[in-house]
């Protein structure tokens, strides 16, 4: 499944073009819920869900969109569901590489980050291709049946007890790891070679570059397209490769 924006539309017609040539295919498009034209504060409410007053509409949209594909998980009751938001960035390699890491994945995972951001006070083993920490991003993951039903449940407990406003989706799956609340593992692609410029190499705002990866968040095998920028703090963007369009 990839999230997707009627707005932007090009975005995820050019992530799924790299997707498919990285090996995924039979990847179904899912309408996200859009902060900047949905009332997803009101949304949410409906849904029982009550964000911190901080939090953009598009970081609220971007968690509610999550939340309702847990929630279609567990209606459906799914083993598992491969997530990608429309920024993916695949390796070219990440075919030939998958199969290393997937042997040494555990097979009774809630989440499995295929892309995350390495937070500074974790430490890696060097040389693990698969390994456990808390991280940040959620533009390339798999949730199991039991990962949704768990997270789901830790943000009822969070608001119904605990009387919390909910942060964003990454900060809640960080904070559910470290409450050891979650069974999760994360793809280490640190000490592979370079796949793409970083954004903090390149100034997306004027080269015609079209994959660069978000810095920082170049932690696994799939990574954020730093070109597209983001549908959370900009309305509108205008991305190199498009020919012009948002």
């Amino acid at each position: 499944m990839i999230i997707s924006l009627a707005r932007h539309r090009a975005r995820v017609e050019y992530s799924l073009q790299k997707l498919d040539a990285a090996g995924f295919r039979n990847i179904r498009v899912y309408e996200g819920a859009d902060g900047f034209t949905l009332d997803v504060r009101a949304a949410a409410r409906e849904e029982g869900w009550a964000f911190h007053p901080r939090l953009a509409n598009g970081e609220v949209g971007c968690a509610l969109s999550m939340f309702r594909l847990w929630r279609y998980v567990t209606a459906e009751e799914l083993p598992y569901l491969l997530v990608f938001e429309d920024d993916a960035l695949p390796r070219p390699d990440l075919a030939a590489l998958g199969r290393r890491y997937y042997e040494q994945t555990p097979r009774d995972l809630d989440f499995l980050f295929l892309g995350s951001e390495r937070l500074p006070d974790t430490a890696w083993t060097p040389g693990e291709l698969v390994v456990t920490a808390p991280v940040r991003s959620n533009h390339a993951y798999v949730v199991s049946l039991e990962g949704a039903w768990r997270m789901l449940g830790w943000l009822s407990l969070n608001q119904s007890l605990l009387r919390r406003a909910l942060d964003c989706v990454d900060v809640e799956l960080e904070l559910a790891m470290r409450a050891d609340s979650l069974r999760w593992a994360c793809w280490n692609g640190m000490e592979l070679p370079r796949a793409f410029p970083t954004s903090d190499e390149v100034d997306t705002s004027t080269s015609a570059e079209c994959d660069v990866a978000v810095s920082g968040r170049d932690f696994g095998l799939v990574y954020q397209n730093a070109t597209f920028g983001s549908t959370i703090w900009q309305p509108e963007r205008v991305w190199p490769g498009t020919g012009g369009r948002p």
